[in-house]
């Protein structure tokens, strides 16, 4: 049973790097600020992984997020595309 773990856990790592490096390939940033960004990058990737919609049995389409915490990721409304410049008024 822990190698079964083990590969999902492989897999997902591998899954999330990748989606990250599409990301900052899409963003077009050149390979000095990648190497910098990377870690937002993954972050990014991972907060969207978790809000992505999956059919679960019983409760129909439903998220990751909302099965741990029972209730909407509360950064749904202010996604942006990564990469894209943004204004935040604080």
């Amino acid at each position: 049973m822990g190698r079964k773990i083990h590969s999902r856990l492989t897999s997902a790592i591998r899954y999330l790097a990748a989606r990250a490096r599409s990301m900052m390939a899409l963003a077009n940033f050149p390979m000095h600020i990648r190497k910098q960004l990377w870690t937002q990058a993954y972050n990014c990737a991972t907060q969207l992984d978790v809000i992505i919609p999956y059919e679960q049995a019983k409760e129909g389409l439903t998220t990751l997020f909302k099965c741990w915490y029972k209730k909407d990721a509360p950064y749904v409304n202010y996604l942006h595309m990564f990469g894209k410049a943004v204004s935040v008024t604080i």
